[in-house]
This record gives C-alpha cells, structure tokens and sequence, in this order.
C-alpha cells in the first residue's frame, strides 16, 4: 500500500510540475510574442511597456523618441502595410522559476503577402529576448544599459537631430 502511495504522489508531483512548465512557457511565448510585434511592427512602444519590466522603459522611450524624430507620426497606413508580419517563438529556455531566454524569428510580410527577407539586414529577424518574472508575471526585459545596439541608437538620435537642428 505504501508503494502504490508513493508511486501516485510521485505521478501527481510529475503532473503538476509539468503543468506548470508548460503554463510558464506558454506565458512567455504571448509576451515575447506581443512585446515583439508591438515595437518592430506596430512601432507602439507605449503597448511594449504593458509586457515590458520597468527597466525596460527607457529603452523604450529611447525608442520612442527615435522613431518619433524620423517620421512625423505612425499611421494606420504604415502598421497596415506590415499587418501580416510574423514573430516565431523557436525556443524558450526556463532558467529558474523568474528567468527565461526566447529565441525568435521576425518576418516581414507586406500587404500583398510578399516575404521580405533582407528588412533585418544579415541577422534576418533571427534574435534573442530575456524574459523575467516579476510579481507572477512574465514580462520581457530589455534595460537601455544592456541593449548592444543602444550606442547606435543614441548616435543615430544624435545625428537625426542634428539634422533637424541645421534644416531649421
């Protein structure tokens, strides 16, 4: 009787523990999946901050103000033209119970269905997000000092700036 006992608990420990991993994972991939598609293709980073941590928000206002100095405004018509554009989730990577590693793919898709594959230059769409848990809640996790493409971005505000500054 003990051993029948110790076999059904140790199924239910299982069972559970495999439930919430794939719960854990399935959290992740929305997040990532949301946050992704919210700043390469919506251009909404106010909407990335909802599945961003707080440190990820000057990133985000970085990015914010970048995209806002080069072009007047995101319209309908430019989220339009990528409305079909595709974030894969090809791996996750559970570290322990409040780090994750997403491996993903974007792909450019325009309004007539044609693939663009050269839109992210020699990475092709192919990137990595950290995704953290914070008060039971998955969110991704991009802080401005970590981004390595945070000194171009910062160059490319400056000189986009600059820009602006001398057509004045």
């Amino acid at each position: 009787m003990k051993k029948v006992f110790k076999i059904l608990s140790l199924a239910v420990v299982s069972f559970v523990m495999i439930t919430a991993c794939n719960s854990d994972e399935k959290e992740i991939k929305t997040v990532a999946t949301n946050y992704l598609r919210a700043i390469n293709f919506d251009c909404d980073f106010e909407k990335a901050k909802e599945y961003a941590t707080p440190e990820t928000y000057d990133l985000l206002d970085l990015l914010n103000q970048f995209w806002s100095m080069s072009m007047d405004s995101i319209d309908s018509d430019f989220r339009d033209m990528y409305a079909n554009s595709t974030v894969d989730i090809t791996s996750v990577e559970i570290f322990d119970d409040s780090t994750a590693n997403v491996q993903y793919l974007l792909t450019v898709i325009d309004k007539e269905g044609n693939v663009d594959n050269e839109a992210f230059g020699e990475e092709g769409g192919k990137g990595e997000l950290m995704v953290k848990k914070l008060n039971g809640q998955w969110l991704a996790h991009q802080s401005k000092e970590e981004s390595q493409d945070d000194e171009i971005l910062e160059d490319e505000i400056l000189e986009e700036s600059e820009e602006i500054d001398d057509s004045i």
